[in-house]
């Protein structure tokens, strides 16, 4: 009797059981994520379409200014949602990296 290849074993791999902290640190990294993904929808399509529907029921024929003020008004939002975000990433990694180094 010979055996066949697909009923040979291979060896399989255990994975690791995720600690407390790394669940922890996922959790806390997909909940900064999400708050900055709904964070910045907001802060970029409050003002372009705000200007957009300005530019249409003041002067519909004329140059996208209040579009553009919107663009701008945006980026500016972008700017400050990102850097907050990372600040708050930044606080949370040095308090977990000085928790661990004092274990």
């Amino acid at each position: 009797m010979t055996k066949s290849i697909a009923s040979a074993k291979s060896p399989t791999t255990v994975p690791r059981p995720v600690t407390d902290s790394e669940a922890n640190s996922q959790s806390i990294v997909v909940g900064l994520t999400l708050s900055m993904s709904w964070q910045l929808a907001s802060v970029v399509l409050i003002p372009v379409v705000g200007g957009h529907i300005l530019d249409n029921h003041l002067h519909p024929h004329a140059t996208p200014v209040y579009t553009l003020a919107g663009l701008l008004l945006a980026i500016v939002g972008m700017i400050m949602v990102v850097r907050r975000i990372l600040k708050e990433l930044n606080k949370y990694m040095a308090k977990t990296f000085k928790s661990e180094d004092s274990k």
